[in-house]
């Protein structure tokens, strides 16, 4: 279904108002310190102060619980790494970085109705405040976990892809860079939850469905990542 540009601009700026909104809100609800046994959030934060020191990923100075399987000290890198640019600055300060996880919630909501923009259109901005309003993620706002960055890098491997098989064209970057860009993208996704293993089959599928056969480029695409 087609749509004039006012509308598309009219549901630009609503999305605009609809994302800060709710990162100003996330913000204001955030209550300080962390619930026990609520995740492994001490493991990624103590990996990333283990990042910036040099020290190897794992090494934690408490013992975890793997009865109850909370505490563990080995995660993936990914997450990890994005807080350490946060810890460098401000230290191992717990508000801050829960205001830079949802930062990384924004992104993944502007990339997700990006997303919904380049293939429906009509239903973009519902599509956006469904997420917005979703209560899996509203719960997930206090906890300092992997989740908002893995949709993110999912958000942004799906919209590689469109690009790269042409479904939202853009001529202004060349083919190789959206190749790239999407190997990468699910790489680091997968480096960030280990289910995001489930994204090489899943883009697999995608191309020989796009081209109706078995292409380099669905090749490469699964083999870089």
């Amino acid at each position: 279904m087609q749509v004039s540009d006012s509308y598309k601009k009219y549901t630009n700026v609503v999305a605009l108002i609809v994302i800060a909104a709710t990162g100003l809100l996330y913000c204001l609800t955030l209550t300080p310190g962390m619930a026990w046994g609520g995740g492994d959030f001490a493991s990624y934060v103590w990996n990333g102060q283990n990042l910036l020191a040099g020290k190897p990923l794992g090494e934690a100075p408490f013992i975890p619980n793997y009865e109850t399987n909370t505490g563990v000290t080995i995660v993936p890198p990914m997450f990890p790494l994005a807080l350490s640019a946060p810890i460098a600055v401000f230290g191992s300060n717990l508000e801050i970085l829960k205001v830079y996880n949802v930062g990384i919630l924004l992104v993944f909501l502007l990339l997700a109705y990006r997303f919904a923009v380049a293939n429906a259109p009509s239903i973009a901005l519902p599509f956006l405040l469904a997420l917005a309003a979703s209560p899996q993620l509203w719960a997930m706002r206090d906890a300092l976990m992997s989740e908002y960055l893995f949709l993110a890098l999912v958000m942004a491997a799906l919209l590689a892809w469109d690009r790269l098989y042409g479904i939202d064209s853009d001529e202004s970057r060349p083919y190789w860079f959206w190749l790239v860009l999407t190997s990468l993208c699910v790489c680091a996704a997968i480096l960030t939850r280990v289910v995001g293993i489930a994204l090489l089959p899943a883009v697999f599928c995608a191309g020989i469905w796009a081209e109706r056969r078995l292409s380099r480029r669905t090749l490469t695409i699964t083999l870089l990542a």
